[in-house]
């Protein structure tokens, strides 16, 4: 039987299909021992006061191969159970001197989700010398050199030195020049938006999207709030392009639907309807939320938009924008805003109208 663990795990990295089989049970047996002669509930419960971390531990491969079978189809728990199993890849080649895997796994890691690598204290100052050591040698191929600049670099956006970290980057990306790789610049982004350089980190995702990376993420949901904070009006076109194609649990959805809601709620009253589909549809991807990963982080934004909302229905015409004071007389199921828009929806609504006509009378 495939389990998460099977799937996570790349071939790539490996020399042969024995060298996979014999890893993947070995990650097999280090969950199965941390979880021994415990329900998986209770070693969760009790994992915070055994030295994870709140943050360590809600990453952990024990905890998202957990989530994996929760919700077996999410993408977005996959994508951050395979970034676990890179790192710990990358991490053993390491400790076993082979810089060409340690590289190229840590440098996926990196690409998929920085929040996922963790390093133990005292793995920090020799893998900095490392990797300082493989990006100086020029004999290396060039992939090589780059990805361990990155790697090197974000070890030191870890140490705090964000101006080394961002300097290593861009040699890295003149390395590869002209074939520059996207996802280093949105990292530079992500770290250029946490430092509230909101120019620079809106030309940082920009950047990566020209680039060609596929993660919607970056390239729309944080261009969209860069492009908002510098007071450009496309801004909500990118809100909802993220939203036409994010994964249904995706972390940012629901921050994302409670903003378009916002955008148009204060528009003025006819586009308050589109508002309240907008905040709708966030209530529900807060519903499809992983809350163990990502703990209500949409929760600002959801007050402020339900408090703009809260009184308006949507209009039941499809197509139309303008809110809805007045429900269908006969099922009270359907607000319009006119008696027009519900003689137009008419052909539509007959069907859904005669049925809770039915069970009411």
């Amino acid at each position: 039987m495939t389990t998460p663990i099977d799937r996570a795990v790349d071939s790539k990295f490996f020399r042969d299909e024995k060298e996979q089989t014999t890893f993947i049970r070995r990650l097999k047996r280090s969950i199965k021992r941390e979880v021994h002669q415990n329900s998986v509930e209770e070693f969760f419960q009790g994992a915070l006061k055994i030295g994870y971390g709140q943050d360590g531990f809600k990453f952990s491969l024990e905890n998202l191969e957990h989530e994996m079978n929760q919700h077996p189809e999410s993408k977005t728990v996959m994508g951050m159970l395979k970034t676990a199993v890179y790192s710990i890849i990358g991490m053993e080649a390491l400790n076993r001197g082979d810089s060409k895997i340690a590289t190229a796994a840590l440098a996926e890691a990196y690409r998929k989700n920085s929040i996922v690598v963790r390093w133990a204290f005292d793995q920090v100052p020799a893998a900095n010398e490392f990797f300082k050591t493989l990006y100086s040698d020029t004999n290396q191929e060039p992939t090589v050199r780059s990805d361990a600049l990155f790697v090197h670099a974000n070890l030191l956006f870890l140490q705090g030195q964000i101006k080394q970290g961002m300097k290593e980057i861009n040699v890295a990306q003149r390395i590869l020049a002209p074939n520059e790789d996207p996802y280093f610049a949105a990292v530079q982004g992500c770290i250029l938006a946490m430092q509230m350089e909101v120019g620079e980190a809106h030309k940082a995702f920009q950047k990566a999207a020209k680039l060609g990376c596929d993660d919607p993420e970056h390239t729309l949901f944080h261009c969209a709030i860069m492009s908002e904070q510098c007071g450009n009006i496309h801004a909500y076109s990118l809100l909802e392009d993220y939203v036409a194609c994010a994964e249904p649990d995706a972390r940012k959805l629901p921050e994302a639907y409670y903003r378009l809601a916002m955008h148009h709620g204060i528009k003025g009253p006819r586009h308050l309807g589109t508002a309240k589909r907008f905040y709708i549809l966030g209530e529900k991807a807060d519903r499809d939320h992983i809350e163990s990963l990502f703990p209500d982080e949409a929760k600002q934004f959801r007050v402020q938009a339900r408090a703009l909302v809260k009184r308006y229905h949507s209009c039941g015409r499809k197509g139309c924008c303008s809110s809805a004071t007045k429900n269908c007389s006969a099922c009270a199921q359907v607000y319009y805003c006119s008696n027009k828009c519900q003689r137009v929806d008419w052909v539509s609504h007959k069907v859904l109208c005669n049925m809770h006509s039915h069970k009411t009378g």
